[in-house]
């Protein structure tokens, strides 16, 4: 991307984004603006859900306890071909047949799709026990679902009572890593021949999540058996994320982000209130 006009100030959310902002478009640091993670109030409301047991209900799963995470990315990104499922969805696929051979009875797996899905593309986890889709969005499924306040309360939910959150190269890592959640993501291709070998590998080449990886240390699974472990771990009640949260906060998620919307309004009330260039050369 670039700026087509000049700005009087670039709001950004941390210091990663100023250090790109200064790198990529060579903005003046004195043009900036560092105002937290604004999702991060959202993260932390989950309404009047008091835990896994009582989210399960609401979703129709009271016969479970327990449920661990699993979040996919924008379909579109791994379809090889029209038509076919995409990778990730193949991979999501492997992952929950493994761990379904290792899970207590009352645990679940409820695999979070994107807003974006295709209502096709669920075809590929009928048959899999105790796998269950979840898909966020308004209700008229499958037209650029909008996210709502109850979808927020959702995905809070969904990451605070989670055993665990297994992911592929997506925001969902920094949302998990906010409020100290345990969360791996998956760096290997779906198991048979037909599949397109590198197309998930690739994601972790990508600047913005190769440096979170480098500097952030979040776990990341290369095969299949790692993510069980993964579980497992976390399964007998050891959630240490895993990664520094020290980095994380410094780079990624400051410590004052619930002020973002403070800081926004003080920002533009600042702008405003001052003289128009004008004016000012006037005097």
């Amino acid at each position: 991307g670039f700026f087509p006009f000049p700005v009087e100030r670039t709001i950004i959310w941390n210091r990663q984004m100023a250090k790109e902002l200064v790198e990529i478009f060579d903005v003046s640091p004195d043009k900036m603006v560092l105002a937290g993670y604004p999702r991060l109030k959202l993260l932390r409301n989950s309404g009047t859900i008091e835990g896994p047991e009582d989210y399960l209900r609401r979703l129709g799963l009271g016969q479970y306890r327990r449920f661990v995470l699993h979040t996919a990315s924008y379909a579109e990104l791994t379809r090889g071909r029209p038509g076919a499922a995409p990778e990730e969805y193949r991979m999501i696929r492997d992952v929950a047949a493994a761990l379904t051979e290792t899970l207590p009875p009352d645990t679940c797996i409820l695999v979070r799709l994107h807003p974006f899905s295709q209502a096709a593309d669920e075809e590929i986890f009928s048959g899999l026990e105790r796998l269950h889709v979840f898909v966020p969005g308004r209700q008229d499924r499958y037209v650029e679902r909008v996210m709502s306040q109850e979808d927020e309360i959702h995905l809070s939910a969904q990451l605070k009572f989670s055993e665990c959150v297994i992911s592929m190269a997506s925001t969902i890592t920094i949302d998990a890593l906010s409020l100290g959640r345990p969360v791996i993501n998956v760096r290997f291709d779906p198991t048979g021949p037909e599949g397109s070998q590198g197309m998930i590998r690739r994601f972790y080449a990508y600047n913005h999540f190769r440096d979170l990886l480098a500097q952030v240390k979040p776990p990341v699974a290369t095969e299949l058996c790692e993510v069980v472990a993964f579980v497992q771990r976390c399964m007998a009640g050891d959630r240490d994320p895993a990664a520094d949260l020290d980095a994380f906060e410094r780079l990624y998620v400051p410590r004052d982000s619930a002020s973002y919307p403070q800081i926004v309004r003080r920002t533009v009330e600042d702008l405003l209130g001052a003289p128009a260039p004008d004016a000012a050369r006037a005097r």
